[in-house]
């Protein structure tokens, strides 16, 4: 997969690419760095579902009278259509 950036670097820079399963490969020979990168992964995860579930949250909170909608009438439409 390529990016391409919409930002340029200030100074020269190389940029490298870590495919997925060069990264398995390597976390084999570092048990422990792997089980360090797991658990920061879930921790993120369950960050971005409680951040999740407060945005339900809050959408259901709000009072539904706000999103009743009435279909307009003949009359309406017409007024509408002339404005």
């Amino acid at each position: 997969m390529v990016l391409f950036l919409l930002n340029r670097a200030k100074t020269n820079c190389d940029v490298f690419v870590l495919h997925k399963q060069d990264l398995d490969l390597a976390l084999e020979y570092y048990p422990d760095i792997k089980k360090q990168i797991m658990n920061i992964a879930e921790e993120r995860r369950n960050q971005a579902r409680q951040r999740s579930a407060a945005k339900v949250t809050k959408i259901d909170d709000v009072s539904n009278e706000h999103f009743q909608y009435e279909p307009p009438t003949v009359a309406n439409e017409r007024d509408l259509l002339h404005t």
